[in-house]
């Protein structure tokens, strides 16, 4: 989303804190969304197969590949090193919150799981909240960093611009890296679409959730980004 230079003192933050990321225990899971899906064998690639709509998949890693949707670049390998455009894809609903890696405040903060797509909120070590969420999509200048962030600023309702979008009535925005990844309100991916990394870095939410955020977290919460 838009990007700016936040604080030198979230940059300093990092510095100090940032540990290397734990692997999450369990992968992304969920099921075809679609009849007949397509499996390649590379991102836009040939097809090879097809899959049912209903089959059980586990999604191993992320990539970026031509977008078979309007601006939908991510594609996700599978067993036997095979390849799914993830507008196939459906992550499984969600259960009990996942355990993050560390505790990492005693106070209110999130939890965001790139692995499995989740954005948990803690009272200290007390899930209170967890949601699905699309985070950066692969690639460079759009994955989502990992690390451990405060929330540096807030936007109630704001117009983002930049490469390649401009959309306003974006809500509940919580900045918390020093280029502008955030937490915020994504209205314009279904709820049948979440669960997938899409963005352009940020953390998107569906509107419930959203708000929830804004008013759980506040500046100076610690958002911990991770795999």
């Amino acid at each position: 989303m838009r990007r700016f230079v936040a604080a030198f003192a979230a940059a300093i933050y990092l510095q100090l804190n940032m540990t290397p990321p734990t692997s999450a225990s369990d992968p992304w899971t969920g099921s075809v969304r679609v009849q007949d899906a397509l499996v390649y064998d590379a991102p836009g690639g040939t097809p090879i197969d097809t899959l049912a709509a209903g089959t059980q998949v586990v999604v191993n890693s992320w990539h970026s590949g031509p977008a078979l949707t309007p601006d939908n670049f991510t594609w996700a390998t599978i067993a036997g090193g095979k390849f799914l455009h993830s507008s196939s894809l459906l992550h499984a609903p969600l259960r009990a919150a996942p355990p993050p890696p560390r505790i990492v405040s005693s106070g209110h903060w999130a939890d965001a799981n790139l692995t499995l797509q989740i954005l948990t909120l803690y009272d200290g070590d007390r899930p209170v909240r967890a949601a699905l969420m699309n985070s950066g999509r692969p690639g460079p200048s759009t994955e989502s960093h990992e690390g451990i962030w405060p929330v540096t600023s807030r936007v109630f309702d704001e117009r983002m611009r930049g490469d390649g979008y401009d959309i306003s009535g974006v809500l509940f925005t919580q900045y918390f890296t020093p280029d502008a990844e955030a937490i915020h309100l994504n209205y314009w991916l279904l709820d049948d679409e979440r669960g997938i990394p899409r963005s352009h870095g940020c953390l998107g939410l569906a509107f419930d959730d959203a708000a929830f955020a804004w008013q759980f977290l506040t500046l100076d919460s610690v958002v911990f980004v991770h795999s």
